[in-house]
Parts: C-alpha cells; sequence; structure tokens
C-alpha cells in the first residue's frame, strides 16, 4: 500500500516540477521590454516643520526583464521636478524648486496572470538623484536685518544652497492593466541631507503611468 501511494505522489509531483523547472528557465530567456514613463510627485523634505509640499513630475525612459518566477527587473531613467517651501517667522519665505536626473534600479515581485499580463505587484527602487538647474525664490523677514521684505532669487544648487545629489529607495505597489500599460504609486526615502547646514531629508510620493512598446 505505500509503495502504491509512494508511487501515486512521485505521478502527481512530477509535473508540478517540470513545469517548475520549464518555467524557471522560459524566465531567463524572455526578452527585454522597453517603454516610457509619466508621473505626478508630492515632495516634501521631513522634518515638516515650516516646511510645505510641492507638486512635481516626472518622465522619462524604462525597461523590464523577466528574472526568474515571478521577479522582475525594472531600471529606469527621469528627468525630475521637485521642491519644497520653506517658511521661518522672522527670518525668511523660500521658495525651493529643482530638476534632477533620476536612476532608479527596481526589484518588483508580481502577482497577476502572466497570460494576460495583468494583475498587482510590489517593488523595492533603490534610487539616485542628481539636480542639473534650478531656482530658488524668497523673501527676508528679519525685522532686525537691513534688507528686510527684500526679493532675492538663486541657483537652487549655489554652493550654500540645496544639495545635488540624493540617494535613498522607493517601496511601491502597482497593477499591471495588461502587457502594455501599468499603474504605480511610490513612497520615497531619501538618505542624504537636504542642505549641508541641516539634518532634512527628502520624502515624497509619486503617481505613474508606465507603457510598454
Amino acid at each position: 500500500m505505500r509503495k502504491i501511494l509512494l508511487t501515486l505522489c512521485i505521478l502527481v509531483c512530477l509535473p508540478a516540477f517540470a513545469q517548475m523547472e520549464v518555467s524557471k528557465v522560459k524566465s531567463y530567456k524572455d526578452p527585454w521590454k522597453l517603454g516610457v514613463n509619466v508621473g505626478a510627485t508630492y515632495d516634501y523634505i521631513n522634518p515638516t516643520k515650516n516646511q510645505d509640499a510641492k507638486i512635481g513630475a516626472k518622465a522619462g525612459v524604462t525597461a523590464e526583464k523577466h528574472l526568474v518566477y515571478n521577479i522582475y527587473f525594472k531600471p529606469s531613467a527621469n528627468l525630475y521636478k521637485r521642491g519644497y517651501k520653506s517658511h521661518y517667522a522672522n527670518q525668511l519665505d523660500a521658495n525651493v524648486d529643482g530638476y534632477y536626473l533620476e536612476l532608479n534600479a527596481s526589484i518588483a515581485m508580481k502577482f497577476g496572470d502572466e497570460y494576460r499580463g495583468n494583475g498587482f505587484f510590489i517593488s523595492v527602487t533603490p534610487y539616485f538623484t542628481y539636480g542639473l538647474w534650478g531656482n530658488t525664490k524668497g523673501t527676508i523677514l528679519n525685522p532686525e536685518s537691513g534688507n528686510y521684505g527684500l526679493s532675492f532669487s538663486q541657483a537652487t544648487f549655489d554652493d550654500d544652497g540645496t544639495s545635488k545629489a540624493d540617494l535613498g529607495y522607493k517601496l511601491g505597489l502597482g497593477y499591471d492593466i495588461n502587457h502594455n500599460f501599468e499603474l504605480n504609486v511610490d513612497y520615497l526615502f531619501g538618505f542624504v541631507n537636504v542642505m549641508n547646514y541641516s539634518n532634512f531629508r527628502w520624502r515624497g510620493i509619486s503617481l505613474g503611468l508606465t507603457y510598454f512598446f
């Protein structure tokens, strides 16, 4: 009886293991998918006291490679506009804008229907951004200053301004609509100080749409 049950178990399990092995080999041979993406962002710095968020945007190119099982590698490069506002009573108001090159190296795990190309996925994304250009406008509010009420404008990435580089990661949730379109939302955690003289870090939420050719 035991031999019969063991034989039946082997016969039942063999197709499953064979299918798993075929799936593994196939996943490595899947071609790269190339596409474009656009997104809206909600950017701010933490701590948030005396700081206000700003709406930003990003657009760029992306790719996707099926690695193994339901794991995918999704690098992308974007032009990213982000900023924040600061208000310090009796000191200054500042409105900061910057344009950044953003590089992402995302690992995604998909839970959908591979044949139809739809379903949910989760992702973790190390990123790097580098400031290209930008402008900061403000007003001096210090009543004891001889420049009280004076408006100023300067390059965002001056030596005493906002740091050019940022490094961090994003946690994401997305949905593949079909083989061509996907929606995603990400929450960003920056590690680098926004300014040399503070420990403020970038935070943000982005909503994106990707089209694969």
